[in-house]
Parts: C-alpha cells; structure tokens; sequence
C-alpha cells in the first residue's frame, strides 16, 4: 500500500495547530472586568472586625471604680447611693464629715450626713455603715460616734442593734469631783461590758487617753485642764450600749 508523500509546497510531519490572533479588547471593556473582578475579591465588611477611627470609644472604667472615684464629691448621685458596699458607703461619710465641716457648721454637718443614712431606710445596713466608719477613714473632726447619738437622739428607728444605758457605775463620784491634771481617772463598767470607742463631743484634740484595766475597769486620762463632755459605746455580746460622762480636769 503506497503512503502519499507531502504535496508540493507543504512540508512533512505533524500539522502545526493553526494560529489563535487575540481579538484587542476596548479600554471600556478592559475597566468594566477590572471592577467585575474587585467585587468577586472582597471581603464582606464586618464592624466588629475592621473598626474605624468613628468605632472607636474611650475606655470605660468598671462601675465599682467609677463609684470609688466619685466618693466624698457633694454630687455623689443620692441614687447610686445604695449601689455602694457598705466598706465604700463608710468611707463615702467619712470624707462628707472632712470635706463639709471646711465650709460648715458642725451640727449642719452632722444632720446632712445622718439624713443619708435615714434614707437607707434599712437600719440594719445603717449599723454596718457606722462600724466601718472609724476603720475606713480619719476623724478630723466630728467622729462617727457622734453621728450614732445623733440619729438615736432624732430618728432611733432608722438603726439597730444601739440602745441607750447607763452602764458606767461610779458616774456620781467622778461627776462630782475636779481631778487634777495628770491624774488617772478610773471608770467602773459591768464585767461583761467591753469598751468600743469613745469621743469628745463637740470636738477638741485636748490629749487624752482611754485604756483597760483589771477586769470591768478602764483607765482615763487628759492632757489639758477643761471641762469635757463624753461619749462611751460598750458592747455586751452583740448589743451596743451608749452612755455619756461629764468630767472637770483642772491643773
């Protein structure tokens, strides 16, 4: 069988693929798939994922130390008040107590205080509130244990756990003598009682002294001649008794 050869003019082997020209495309043509393929590559926006300058907010302190920050400031919110432990709400008076009485009569100061605790309107947070008081802050000058005659004096329902007794045995005798400067005044209390705290009331840095001695006695002493009028709180298991003393310190 015979295999034809090339014919004249084409040459031999495989057949070369007949050639492809690209047909020129526009300039409209060529922006018009640009921007197709753009669109087929973007990523859907996402606010959370890419913030932007307009997104962005100012650190928020947390409620707790927003609070803190505002403590002892006359535009505390009376509102928030309640939203404070009472650790912070003690410490909230005791800078009141300071930063008033700069501006302030005593009195005028002592009621403004007491009537936040009024409004509590819980007597039993009242008395935690009052505790924490001398722990949290420093007395300046009217200390807390005069805020606690005070409401017991005009609201005694607005705290608990506080009565009034005369628990101070030998209150004749020391009431009815001048001692002399320098002298150890000694106070005779019921065997139960334990000594609390105790305050000058109306104020004063005069130099004094208050420590226990033998059992249901305390030891008294001042460091400059005057008359002082005293408060005492004891405490007999969970029950807090006040009671008040005169005393004549002459040189």
């Amino acid at each position: 069988m015979a295999i034809d050869g090339p014919k004249k003019g084409q040459q031999g082997g495989v057949k070369s693929a007949p050639k492809v020209t690209a047909k020129p495309q526009s300039s409209a043509s060529r922006g018009a798939r640009a921007v197709k393929n753009s669109d087929a590559l973007r990523l859907p926006a996402h606010a959370g994922l890419f913030p932007t300058l307009s997104d962005s907010k100012e650190p928020q302190l947390p409620k707790a130390a927003q609070l803190k920050h505002k403590l002892g400031q006359d535009d505390f919110p009376p509102e928030e008040l309640n939203g404070l432990s009472p650790h912070l709400f003690a410490e909230h008076l005791m800078l009141i107590l300071a930063n008033r009485r700069k501006s302030k009569s005593r009195g005028l100061v002592m009621k403004e205080v007491a009537e936040m605790l009024i409004l509590l309107g819980d007597p039993a947070r009242a008395r935690k509130v009052i505790a924490l008081m001398p722990k949290v802050g420093k007395i300046v000058d009217i200390y807390p244990l005069e805020l606690l005659d005070y409401l017991l004096r005009e609201s005694p329902a607005s705290i608990t756990g506080h009565s009034w007794n005369r628990f101070i045995k030998n209150r004749a005798e020391i009431e009815a003598n001048v001692h002399k400067l320098g002298d150890t005044i000694e106070l005779r209390v019921p065997l139960a009682l334990k000594m609390q705290s105790f305050a000058l009331k109306g104020g004063g840095a005069p130099g004094y002294a208050l420590a226990p001695g033998p059992p249901g006695v305390y030891w008294l002493e001042f460091g400059q001649a005057g008359e002082y009028s005293l408060l005492f709180q004891g405490q007999v298991r969970r029950q807090s008794f006040l009671d008040t003393l005169v005393v004549r310190v002459a040189l």
